[in-house]
């Protein structure tokens, strides 16, 4: 088997992708509008440049899934200040596309402060994320 080797691109040199599919079912549809309810203030554009990136995907029920299992470890953070949330939301992002804990975690520590429970945030954030991750058979 090949293995696939990850590579980071500057945001400025990525290109749109052709549109795969024209439409999608009312089911997946429904999935795509709970996932902007709570991806909206990470995501910059609209409901309709969200769906549109769904559109380009070449398995868009995987990608959904893979943000439904983010979205149930960003529930974990819905008390936590702005810059607190954006830093997991980067880790479980990081993390879904397969950057190891160490390659994440030091940049996220860094968004805590000595008197916030990082270790128990995170431990919620992960045990929501993997539980839907399995849930959803993405493993």
């Amino acid at each position: 088997m090949a293995t696939r080797e990850l590579r980071w691109i500057p945001l400025s040199d990525l290109k749109q992708g052709p549109r795969r599919h024209e439409q999608f079912s009312p089911e997946l549809t429904a999935r795509i509008r709970g996932l902007w309810a709570w991806e909206r203030p990470y995501f910059d554009g609209s409901l309709k440049d969200f769906v549109q990136s769904f559109m380009q995907d070449a398995h868009p029920e995987r990608e959904v899934a893979i943000m439904e299992a983010i979205g149930a470890g960003m529930a974990e953070t819905a008390g936590l200040p702005w810059r607190q949330r954006e830093a997991v939301y980067t880790f479980l992002m990081g993390h879904s596309i397969g950057r190891t804990m160490q390659e994440i975690v030091g940049p996220l520590a860094d968004s805590f402060t000595d008197h916030d429970p990082f270790e128990e945030i995170m431990e919620r954030v992960r045990i929501g994320f993997e539980s839907k991750w399995h849930e959803l058979g993405l493993d």
